[in-house]
Protein backbone atom coordinates (compact mmCIF):
# COMPACT_ATOMS: atom_id res chain seq x y z
CA UNK A 1 0.00 0.00 0.00
CA UNK A 2 1.13 3.52 -0.37
CA UNK A 3 -0.09 7.00 0.11
CA UNK A 4 -2.56 8.58 -2.22
CA UNK A 5 0.00 10.30 -4.73
CA UNK A 6 -1.01 12.86 -7.66
CA UNK A 7 -2.34 9.97 -9.54
CA UNK A 8 -4.46 9.30 -6.78
CA UNK A 9 -7.16 12.04 -6.09
CA UNK A 10 -7.16 11.23 -2.63
CA UNK A 11 -3.93 13.45 -2.08
CA UNK A 12 -6.22 16.63 -2.76
CA UNK A 13 -7.71 15.85 0.50
CA UNK A 14 -4.85 15.01 2.62
CA UNK A 15 -3.31 17.89 1.20
CA UNK A 16 -6.35 20.18 2.32
CA UNK A 17 -6.53 18.34 5.53
CA UNK A 18 -2.23 19.02 6.24
CA UNK A 19 -2.92 22.67 4.77
CA UNK A 20 -5.68 23.23 7.44
CA UNK A 21 -3.61 21.80 10.57
CA UNK A 22 -0.51 23.62 9.70
CA UNK A 23 -3.19 27.05 9.93
CA UNK A 24 -4.41 25.88 12.80
CA UNK A 25 -0.94 25.42 14.64
CA UNK A 26 0.45 28.59 13.03
CA UNK A 27 -3.08 30.33 14.49
CA UNK A 28 -2.15 28.73 17.99
CA UNK A 29 1.45 30.15 18.30
CA UNK A 30 0.26 33.65 17.03
CA UNK A 31 -2.26 33.69 19.96
CA UNK A 32 -0.02 32.49 22.35
CA UNK A 33 2.91 34.63 21.62
CA UNK A 34 1.23 37.82 20.86
CA UNK A 35 -0.98 37.65 24.52
CA UNK A 36 -4.47 39.33 24.58
CA UNK A 37 -6.11 39.73 20.86
CA UNK A 38 -9.40 40.58 19.53
CA UNK A 39 -8.05 38.63 16.02
CA UNK A 40 -11.10 36.11 15.80
CA UNK A 41 -9.02 33.74 13.77
CA UNK A 42 -6.87 33.50 16.55
CA UNK A 43 -8.89 33.49 19.37
CA UNK A 44 -10.91 30.52 17.82
CA UNK A 45 -7.90 28.59 17.38
CA UNK A 46 -7.05 28.66 21.13
CA UNK A 47 -10.70 27.85 22.08
CA UNK A 48 -11.66 24.04 22.73
CA UNK A 49 -14.50 24.51 19.98
CA UNK A 50 -12.03 26.12 16.93
CA UNK A 51 -9.55 23.08 18.38
CA UNK A 52 -12.77 20.54 17.93
CA UNK A 53 -13.93 22.24 14.80
CA UNK A 54 -10.44 22.76 13.00
CA UNK A 55 -8.96 19.79 13.83
CA UNK A 56 -11.61 17.04 13.26
CA UNK A 57 -13.49 18.49 10.34
CA UNK A 58 -10.26 20.61 8.97
CA UNK A 59 -7.73 17.86 9.39
CA UNK A 60 -8.77 14.69 10.36
CA UNK A 61 -12.18 13.96 8.36
CA UNK A 62 -10.58 15.44 4.86
CA UNK A 63 -7.30 12.95 5.75
CA UNK A 64 -9.49 10.05 6.21
CA UNK A 65 -11.20 10.83 3.01
CA UNK A 66 -8.37 10.77 1.10
CA UNK A 67 -6.72 8.08 2.39
CA UNK A 68 -9.63 5.55 1.85
CA UNK A 69 -8.97 4.13 -1.41
CA UNK A 70 -5.81 3.10 -0.42
CA UNK A 71 -7.15 1.46 3.16
CA UNK A 72 -10.11 0.18 1.67
CA UNK A 73 -8.71 -3.07 0.09
CA UNK A 74 -6.54 -3.82 3.29
CA UNK A 75 -8.85 -2.82 6.31
CA UNK A 76 -12.22 -3.78 4.73
CA UNK A 77 -11.58 -7.08 2.13
CA UNK A 78 -13.44 -4.07 -0.45
CA UNK A 79 -11.76 -3.94 -4.00
CA UNK A 80 -9.78 -0.97 -4.91
CA UNK A 81 -11.74 2.48 -5.82
CA UNK A 82 -11.79 3.61 -9.61
CA UNK A 83 -10.59 7.26 -10.10
CA UNK A 84 -14.69 8.10 -10.45
CA UNK A 85 -15.20 6.25 -7.09
CA UNK A 86 -12.80 7.78 -5.24
CA UNK A 87 -13.08 11.16 -6.33
CA UNK A 88 -16.38 11.64 -4.36
CA UNK A 89 -14.79 10.93 -0.81
CA UNK A 90 -11.74 13.52 -2.18
CA UNK A 91 -13.99 16.58 -3.22
CA UNK A 92 -15.94 16.58 0.13
CA UNK A 93 -12.83 16.47 2.07
CA UNK A 94 -11.85 19.31 0.24
CA UNK A 95 -14.88 21.05 1.17
CA UNK A 96 -14.92 20.44 4.31
CA UNK A 97 -11.29 21.49 4.69
CA UNK A 98 -12.56 25.04 3.21
CA UNK A 99 -15.30 25.76 5.08
CA UNK A 100 -13.37 24.97 8.41
CA UNK A 101 -11.08 27.62 7.21
CA UNK A 102 -13.53 30.08 6.61
CA UNK A 103 -15.35 29.62 9.86
CA UNK A 104 -11.96 29.93 11.45
CA UNK A 105 -11.55 33.13 9.70
CA UNK A 106 -15.26 34.48 10.33
CA UNK A 107 -16.73 33.10 13.47
CA UNK A 108 -19.96 32.67 11.29
CA UNK A 109 -22.38 30.54 12.71
CA UNK A 110 -23.94 29.89 9.31
CA UNK A 111 -20.46 28.49 7.53
CA UNK A 112 -20.31 26.68 11.08
CA UNK A 113 -23.68 24.53 10.18
CA UNK A 114 -22.32 24.14 6.79
CA UNK A 115 -19.45 22.50 8.13
CA UNK A 116 -21.10 20.30 9.90
CA UNK A 117 -23.16 19.01 6.94
CA UNK A 118 -20.59 18.95 5.35
CA UNK A 119 -18.72 16.59 8.05
CA UNK A 120 -22.59 14.44 7.64
CA UNK A 121 -22.72 14.55 4.23
CA UNK A 122 -18.91 12.96 4.24
CA UNK A 123 -20.45 10.03 6.83
CA UNK A 124 -22.56 9.30 4.17
CA UNK A 125 -20.23 9.81 1.20
CA UNK A 126 -17.99 6.91 2.80
CA UNK A 127 -21.06 4.83 3.59
CA UNK A 128 -22.12 4.81 -0.19
CA UNK A 129 -18.63 4.05 -1.67
CA UNK A 130 -18.24 1.16 1.13
CA UNK A 131 -21.90 -0.33 -0.16
CA UNK A 132 -20.87 0.76 -3.93
CA UNK A 133 -17.12 -1.45 -3.51
CA UNK A 134 -18.73 -4.05 -1.69
CA UNK A 135 -21.38 -4.72 -4.40
CA UNK A 136 -18.91 -6.09 -7.22
CA UNK A 137 -18.43 -9.56 -7.52
CA UNK A 138 -16.25 -11.19 -5.15
CA UNK A 139 -13.64 -12.37 -7.65
CA UNK A 140 -12.42 -8.95 -7.64
CA UNK A 141 -11.79 -8.75 -4.03
CA UNK A 142 -7.68 -8.87 -3.32
CA UNK A 143 -7.01 -9.75 0.14
CA UNK A 144 -4.64 -12.51 1.31
CA UNK A 145 -5.70 -15.49 3.00
CA UNK A 146 -3.59 -15.11 5.41
CA UNK A 147 -4.28 -11.82 6.49
CA UNK A 148 -2.23 -10.97 10.19
CA UNK A 149 -5.66 -9.41 11.74
CA UNK A 150 -8.21 -12.14 10.88
CA UNK A 151 -8.78 -12.90 14.72
CA UNK A 152 -9.73 -9.30 15.21
CA UNK A 153 -11.80 -8.07 12.22
CA UNK A 154 -15.02 -7.87 13.79
CA UNK A 155 -14.14 -5.49 17.05
CA UNK A 156 -12.21 -3.66 14.43
CA UNK A 157 -15.32 -3.46 12.04
CA UNK A 158 -17.65 -2.57 15.24
CA UNK A 159 -15.60 0.24 16.12
CA UNK A 160 -15.26 1.61 12.60
CA UNK A 161 -18.93 1.31 11.96
CA UNK A 162 -19.60 3.10 15.33
CA UNK A 163 -17.06 5.92 14.48
CA UNK A 164 -18.71 6.21 11.77
CA UNK A 165 -22.22 6.38 12.90
CA UNK A 166 -21.25 8.86 15.34
CA UNK A 167 -19.79 11.19 12.91
CA UNK A 168 -23.15 11.17 11.36
CA UNK A 169 -25.23 11.84 14.16
CA UNK A 170 -22.11 14.15 15.97
CA UNK A 171 -22.13 16.44 12.63
CA UNK A 172 -26.10 16.59 12.31
CA UNK A 173 -26.43 17.52 15.81
CA UNK A 174 -23.76 19.86 15.81
CA UNK A 175 -26.07 21.87 13.05
CA UNK A 176 -28.64 21.68 14.99
CA UNK A 177 -26.91 23.09 17.70
CA UNK A 178 -25.76 26.02 15.50
CA UNK A 179 -29.26 27.18 14.16
CA UNK A 180 -31.50 28.80 16.27
CA UNK A 181 -34.60 27.97 14.62
CA UNK A 182 -34.03 24.26 14.18
CA UNK A 183 -32.65 24.27 18.35
CA UNK A 184 -36.60 25.90 19.11
CA UNK A 185 -38.09 23.08 16.65
CA UNK A 186 -36.56 20.16 17.64
CA UNK A 187 -36.24 21.53 21.16
CA UNK A 188 -32.34 20.74 21.68
CA UNK A 189 -31.25 22.70 25.01
CA UNK A 190 -27.85 21.74 25.13
CA UNK A 191 -24.58 23.05 24.26
CA UNK A 192 -21.83 22.04 21.36
CA UNK A 193 -19.84 20.09 24.03
CA UNK A 194 -21.94 16.91 23.80
CA UNK A 195 -22.56 16.53 19.84
CA UNK A 196 -18.39 17.55 19.22
CA UNK A 197 -17.63 14.54 21.50
CA UNK A 198 -19.69 12.59 19.59
CA UNK A 199 -17.39 13.42 16.44
CA UNK A 200 -13.93 13.42 18.66
CA UNK A 201 -14.24 10.91 21.37
CA UNK A 202 -16.60 8.79 18.77
CA UNK A 203 -15.67 9.24 15.36
CA UNK A 204 -11.85 9.98 15.44
CA UNK A 205 -10.78 7.45 18.60
CA UNK A 206 -12.98 5.14 17.43
CA UNK A 207 -11.69 5.00 13.27
CA UNK A 208 -8.37 5.22 14.66
CA UNK A 209 -9.35 1.97 17.17
CA UNK A 210 -10.57 -0.03 13.95
CA UNK A 211 -8.25 0.65 12.03
CA UNK A 212 -5.02 0.43 14.15
CA UNK A 213 -6.17 -3.43 15.52
CA UNK A 214 -6.11 -4.27 12.16
CA UNK A 215 -3.30 -2.27 10.12
CA UNK A 216 -0.77 -2.35 13.67
CA UNK A 217 -1.04 -5.97 12.89
CA UNK A 218 -0.10 -6.20 9.17
CA UNK A 219 2.53 -3.74 9.93
CA UNK A 220 4.44 -5.72 12.77
CA UNK A 221 3.65 -9.18 12.27
CA UNK A 222 2.07 -9.41 15.34
CA UNK A 223 -1.80 -8.85 16.55
CA UNK A 224 -3.33 -8.05 19.85
CA UNK A 225 -5.37 -11.47 21.50
CA UNK A 226 -8.59 -11.27 20.48
CA UNK A 227 -9.77 -10.20 24.12
CA UNK A 228 -7.67 -7.52 24.18
CA UNK A 229 -9.34 -6.18 20.65
CA UNK A 230 -12.86 -6.43 22.56
CA UNK A 231 -12.34 -5.08 25.43
CA UNK A 232 -10.96 -1.49 23.54
CA UNK A 233 -14.32 -2.34 21.55
CA UNK A 234 -16.49 -3.02 24.95
CA UNK A 235 -15.39 0.21 26.31
CA UNK A 236 -14.35 2.36 23.54
CA UNK A 237 -17.91 2.36 21.43
CA UNK A 238 -20.43 3.16 24.26
CA UNK A 239 -18.03 5.85 26.03
CA UNK A 240 -18.85 8.83 23.33
CA UNK A 241 -22.72 8.38 23.38
CA UNK A 242 -22.39 8.30 27.19
CA UNK A 243 -20.13 11.31 27.30
CA UNK A 244 -22.17 13.33 25.19
CA UNK A 245 -25.60 12.49 27.18
CA UNK A 246 -23.85 13.61 30.51
CA UNK A 247 -22.86 16.43 28.58
CA UNK A 248 -25.66 17.43 27.41
CA UNK A 249 -27.64 18.88 30.58
CA UNK A 250 -27.84 22.12 31.96
CA UNK A 251 -25.60 21.80 34.08
CA UNK A 252 -23.90 18.72 32.84
CA UNK A 253 -24.17 15.80 34.81
CA UNK A 254 -20.48 15.48 36.26
CA UNK A 255 -20.90 11.85 37.97
CA UNK A 256 -21.53 10.40 34.43
CA UNK A 257 -18.91 12.22 32.68
CA UNK A 258 -16.24 10.78 35.18
CA UNK A 259 -18.09 7.51 34.57
CA UNK A 260 -18.41 7.22 30.89
CA UNK A 261 -15.15 9.23 30.54
CA UNK A 262 -13.28 6.31 32.76
CA UNK A 263 -14.61 3.84 30.45
CA UNK A 264 -13.08 5.89 27.45
CA UNK A 265 -9.85 6.18 29.47
CA UNK A 266 -10.29 2.13 29.69
CA UNK A 267 -10.63 1.54 26.15
CA UNK A 268 -7.56 4.27 25.25
CA UNK A 269 -5.15 2.46 28.00
CA UNK A 270 -6.01 -0.83 26.47
CA UNK A 271 -5.40 0.11 23.03
CA UNK A 272 -1.88 1.96 24.24
CA UNK A 273 -1.24 -1.70 25.47
CA UNK A 274 -1.99 -3.52 22.57
CA UNK A 275 0.19 -0.33 20.60
CA UNK A 276 3.13 -0.98 22.77
CA UNK A 277 3.05 -4.52 22.25
CA UNK A 278 2.80 -4.77 18.59
CA UNK A 279 6.04 -2.02 18.25
CA UNK A 280 8.29 -4.10 20.50
CA UNK A 281 7.57 -6.99 18.36
CA UNK A 282 7.65 -5.79 14.72
CA UNK A 283 8.88 -7.59 12.28
CA UNK A 284 11.88 -5.05 11.28
CA UNK A 285 12.78 -1.76 13.45
CA UNK A 286 10.46 1.46 12.11
CA UNK A 287 11.01 4.47 12.97
CA UNK A 288 7.16 5.86 12.11
CA UNK A 289 6.59 3.29 14.97
CA UNK A 290 7.77 5.65 17.40
CA UNK A 291 4.73 8.59 15.96
CA UNK A 292 2.02 5.22 16.17
CA UNK A 293 3.14 4.62 19.97
CA UNK A 294 3.54 8.23 21.74
CA UNK A 295 -0.44 8.95 19.78
CA UNK A 296 -1.25 6.41 22.20
CA UNK A 297 0.29 7.24 25.04
CA UNK A 298 -1.04 10.64 24.27
CA UNK A 299 -4.40 9.42 24.13
CA UNK A 300 -4.81 8.15 27.79
CA UNK A 301 -3.00 11.45 28.88
CA UNK A 302 -5.93 13.29 27.03
CA UNK A 303 -8.70 10.82 28.35
CA UNK A 304 -7.37 11.17 31.52
CA UNK A 305 -7.44 14.75 31.43
CA UNK A 306 -11.19 14.07 30.66
CA UNK A 307 -11.98 12.18 33.91
CA UNK A 308 -10.24 15.01 35.93
CA UNK A 309 -13.41 17.07 34.92
CA UNK A 310 -15.86 14.74 35.62
CA UNK A 311 -14.09 14.49 39.30
CA UNK A 312 -13.62 18.28 39.73
CA UNK A 313 -15.11 20.63 37.00
CA UNK A 314 -12.91 23.06 38.49
CA UNK A 315 -10.18 21.95 36.50
CA UNK A 316 -12.39 22.56 33.17
CA UNK A 317 -10.04 25.57 32.43
CA UNK A 318 -7.65 23.20 30.73
CA UNK A 319 -10.06 22.03 28.36
CA UNK A 320 -8.19 23.72 25.62
CA UNK A 321 -5.51 21.92 26.28
CA UNK A 322 -7.50 18.82 26.31
CA UNK A 323 -8.56 19.01 22.95
CA UNK A 324 -5.25 20.17 22.25
CA UNK A 325 -3.86 16.82 23.74
CA UNK A 326 -6.23 14.62 21.96
CA UNK A 327 -6.11 16.29 18.20
CA UNK A 328 -2.46 16.89 17.97
CA UNK A 329 -0.86 14.95 20.46
CA UNK A 330 -2.64 11.49 19.38
CA UNK A 331 -4.86 12.55 15.92
CA UNK A 332 -2.28 14.55 14.21
CA UNK A 333 0.61 12.09 15.42
CA UNK A 334 -1.31 8.85 14.89
CA UNK A 335 -2.16 10.29 11.52
CA UNK A 336 1.56 11.30 10.48
CA UNK A 337 2.21 7.98 11.68
CA UNK A 338 0.36 6.32 9.39
CA UNK A 339 1.68 8.37 6.64
CA UNK A 340 5.02 7.87 6.78
CA UNK A 341 4.13 3.84 7.22
CA UNK A 342 2.01 4.11 3.85
CA UNK A 343 4.24 6.41 1.91
CA UNK A 344 7.29 4.32 2.33
CA UNK A 345 8.97 7.69 3.32
CA UNK A 346 12.04 7.69 5.05
CA UNK A 347 10.52 6.93 8.81
CA UNK A 348 8.92 4.02 7.44
CA UNK A 349 12.53 2.15 5.89
CA UNK A 350 14.79 -0.02 8.46
CA UNK A 351 17.57 1.99 9.96
CA UNK A 352 16.47 5.32 9.08
CA UNK A 353 15.63 8.25 11.13
CA UNK A 354 14.78 11.19 9.76
CA UNK A 355 13.68 14.91 10.95
CA UNK A 356 9.84 14.01 11.08
CA UNK A 357 10.37 11.25 13.30
CA UNK A 358 11.16 13.64 15.60
CA UNK A 359 7.69 15.13 16.44
CA UNK A 360 7.30 11.80 18.48
CA UNK A 361 9.15 13.13 21.29
CA UNK A 362 8.71 17.31 20.80
CA UNK A 363 5.18 17.07 20.53
CA UNK A 364 4.24 15.10 23.83
CA UNK A 365 6.93 17.26 25.12
CA UNK A 366 4.89 20.66 24.05
CA UNK A 367 1.94 19.41 25.09
CA UNK A 368 2.78 18.32 28.58
CA UNK A 369 4.88 21.93 28.30
CA UNK A 370 1.58 23.48 27.55
CA UNK A 371 -0.33 21.93 30.20
CA UNK A 372 2.38 22.56 32.79
CA UNK A 373 2.34 26.30 31.35
CA UNK A 374 -1.91 26.53 31.97
CA UNK A 375 -1.59 25.15 35.63
CA UNK A 376 0.99 26.98 36.55
CA UNK A 377 -0.48 29.68 34.58
CA UNK A 378 2.60 30.68 32.97
CA UNK A 379 2.13 32.08 29.29
CA UNK A 380 6.23 31.99 28.11
CA UNK A 381 5.66 27.87 28.74
CA UNK A 382 2.90 28.09 26.46
CA UNK A 383 4.03 30.26 23.82
CA UNK A 384 6.96 28.00 23.63
CA UNK A 385 5.05 24.55 23.41
CA UNK A 386 3.08 26.26 20.53
CA UNK A 387 6.70 27.40 19.15
CA UNK A 388 7.82 23.52 19.48
CA UNK A 389 4.28 22.32 17.76
CA UNK A 390 4.61 24.48 14.89
CA UNK A 391 8.40 24.55 14.18
CA UNK A 392 8.42 21.10 14.01
CA UNK A 393 5.19 20.78 12.01
CA UNK A 394 6.87 21.22 8.64
CA UNK A 395 9.39 18.54 9.02
CA UNK A 396 6.40 15.81 9.53
CA UNK A 397 4.64 16.93 6.50
CA UNK A 398 7.86 16.97 4.19
CA UNK A 399 8.75 13.49 5.75
CA UNK A 400 4.98 12.08 5.19
CA UNK A 401 5.57 12.27 0.92
CA UNK A 402 8.12 11.03 -0.59
CA UNK A 403 9.72 12.79 -3.56
CA UNK A 404 11.35 10.28 -5.43
CA UNK A 405 10.26 7.76 -7.46
CA UNK A 406 7.22 5.46 -6.70
CA UNK A 407 7.54 4.79 -2.71
CA UNK A 408 8.81 0.67 -1.77
CA UNK A 409 6.01 -1.59 -0.08
CA UNK A 410 6.35 -1.68 3.46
Amino acid sequence: MSAPTRRDPGWIAVAAGQLTLAVWVVLLAYRDLAGPTTFVPAVLAGSTTGAAVVGVFGFVLPVVLGMFPRLAPGLLGLPRPRYGESLPPALVGLAVSALSLAWLATASGALLTLVAVSGAAAALTLVATIARLGARPRRELRVAATAPFARVRTPANLCLGAGLAYLAVGSALVAVATQPDLRRATGFAGTLAGPLHLVTAGFIVLTVFGIGLRMFSAFSGTQPRPAVAWAVAALGVPAPAGLAFALAGTPPDWRLVAAFGAMALGAASVFAGAVLHMRAHQRRPRAAWWLLAAAAVMLVVGESLGVLFGVDPAWLYLAPVHAQINLLGFAALMIFGVLFELSGAAPARPGRVSAGVAVAAVWPLALLLRLAGYVAGSEPAVAASSLLIAGSLAAAIWDAHPRRGRPPPP
